[in-house]
C-alpha cells in the first residue's frame, strides 16, 4: 500500500524490523521490543501479556493521538500483541481487516485440532465449551491448554474480538 502512495505505519510487539521495511515507503515503523510470549523467560509477563497486552495497548494510543489509520489490518496477533489490540482499534471506530493463519477465533489452541490424538476437534462449535475445557488437546500441557482456553473466553466472550472484526 505504501508503494502505491497510501500511509502507512508498521506496528509490531516483536523485533527485530526487517531492513527492506526500514527502507520501505512506510511511513513509520514502530517496534515496542517485547519477546514473543513462546520465548519469554518471565512466564508470568507472558501470561499477563498474552492475555491483555498493556504495554501495546499504550503503544496504540500513544500512535492514535498522533495518527488514525482510514484501516488496520491484523496480521499475527496470539504471540505479542494480544486480541485486546483488536479492542483498543474497534474503539477508534477504525475498521479491522484479520489476516487468518490459524483458528484463533474458533479455537482455544488455535488449530482445532487435538494435538494428543492427532485427530481433528470439533469441541469449538457453541455448546461444547466445558467438553473443549477438559480436554487435554494442547501440544504443550493441559496447564498451558488452561491458560489459552481462559485467553480465548476472556478475549472472544468479554473482549468480543471476534465481533470486531470488519473482514
Amino acid at each position: 500500500l505504501a508503494e502505491i502512495g497510501h500511509e502507512v505505519v508498521f506496528f509490531s510487539a516483536v523485533g527485530p524490523v526487517s531492513e527492506d521495511l526500514l527502507k520501505s515507503k512506510v511511513k513509520n515503523v514502530i517496534c515496542i521490543g517485547q519477546k514473543d510470549i513462546l520465548f519469554n523467560p518471565n512466564k508470568i509477563d507472558a501470561i499477563l501479556s498474552g492475555t491483555y497486552n498493556w504495554r501495546a495497548i499504550n503503544g496504540l494510543k500513544k500512535l492514535f493521538k498522533e495518527w488514525v489509520p482510514d484501516v488496520a489490518h491484523i496480521h499475527g496477533i496470539t504471540k505479542a500483541l494480544s486480541w485486546a489490540a483488536i479492542n483498543i482499534i474497534y474503539k477508534q471506530k477504525i475498521p479491522i481487516v484479520f489476516t487468518l493463519h490459524d483458528y484463533g477465533l474458533l479455537c482455544p489452541n488455535l488449530g482445532a485440532h487435538n494435538f494428543k490424538t492427532d485427530k481433528s476437534c470439533d469441541f469449538y462449535k457453541p455448546g461444547c465449551e466445558i467438553k473443549c475445557l477438559m480436554t487435554n488437546c494442547d501440544k504443550r500441557s493441559y496447564l498451558h491448554k488452561l491458560w489459552r482456553w481462559i485467553r480465548f473466553y476472556f478475549s472472544m466472550h468479554i473482549l468480543k474480538a471476534n465481533k470486531k472484526i470488519s473482514g
